[in-house]
């Protein structure tokens, strides 16, 4: 069943069911779109959160930026590491054909759905609106909410918080090194017209299911989730700046129907090409910068 999918299960008789999801490359959107729902609207759609599925597209996205920006995976599926990717185990001569083909439309807006997603992944994790051991129906001391609110200190592992951290590196670092690869589109700044698009959406839907009573993850309100996107990244980016600017528009609409998540107008069907390089990309100073800026409240929540 294709993901972001309404459905139901029914049965003539008492039955125990175990099942499980499929992330495809070529259905991230929807993956994606249905983990804002999750988030937005909670149990009222779902009746479960979906954690896991957030752990596996992050991997996903690390499988990407090795196969595309430090070439472990040849395209006939050799010199695939252990370290990128659980095919390994299964079928490593087919693993090129899960990695996006750029040079499609629909091939560079799935890879940048999923790099948007691995700036949002903080954002998107039911755990960091949660103070720790906080439950679901439980109202915070005054102590407790401060930390929560100023130093962000919430119910996300530190393995996770890091892990969320080296994954916004990777996806920054895919997109610079899009940029790097190929003329014909202005990486960056699609990419931060994307993410904007992504977080303008995301807020305008939460005021709508709040101004209807739904009630969505777990103590996440429309003030804690403007207060997570103020702080993706460095204050004076350009990524933070495209965000605060999309934000800012939605609240100067009267109505904010037309939001909507789809990017499909900003990556319109360009020519792209390989530029020529003198020498091979380098990653290795990008990714120990994004590690400090892309995450400056980790530091407080240890």
């Amino acid at each position: 069943m294709w993901p972001n999918t309404p459905h139901a299960v029914l049965t003539i008789e008492n039955s125990v069911f175990k099942g499980g999801h499929y992330n495809a490359t070529s259905t991230i959107k929807d993956t994606f779109y249905g983990l804002i729902h999750g988030l937005v609207a909670g149990r009222y759609i779902s009746n479960t959160d979906h954690g896991p599925s957030r752990f596996v597209l992050r991997q996903m996205l690390a499988f990407y930026h090795a196969a595309l920006v430090l070439g472990k995976v040849e395209r006939d599926g050799r010199s695939l590491s252990p370290t990128y990717s659980m095919l390994s185990n299964y079928c490593p001569e087919k693993a090129w054909a899960h990695v996006p083909d750029v040079l499609t439309v629909d091939g560079r807006i799935e890879l940048i759905t999923l790099c948007s997603f691995g700036v949002l992944c903080n954002v998107l994790d039911f755990d960091t609106y949660r103070f720790p051991g906080q439950h679901r129906d439980e109202n915070l001391s005054a102590k407790k909410r401060e930390k929560h609110v100023v130093h962000d200190y919430n119910a996300m592992t530190l393995r996770d918080r890091v892990h969320c951290m080296r994954t916004r590196a990777l996806a920054l670092d895919l997109v610079c090194w899009l940029d790097w690869k190929y003329e014909g589109l202005d990486w960056m700044e699609l990419f931060g017209r994307t993410v904007g698009q992504h977080c303008a959406a995301l807020y305008a839907y939460k005021a709508k299911a709040e101004a209807q009573d739904i009630e969505g993850a777990p103590h996440c309100t429309l003030k804690a989730i403007k207060t997570q996107l103020a702080g993706i990244s460095h204050v004076e980016g350009l990524l933070q700046r495209s965000i605060n600017r999309a934000i800012e528009d939605v609240l100067d609409k009267a109505d904010t129907e037309d939001e909507s998540l789809s990017i499909d107008n900003i990556w319109d069907n360009a020519t792209l090409s390989e530029k020529d390089q003198d020498g091979g990309y380098d990653s290795s100073y990008l990714m120990v910068i994004y590690m400090i800026i892309t995450d400056t409240r980790v530091t407080r929540s240890c």
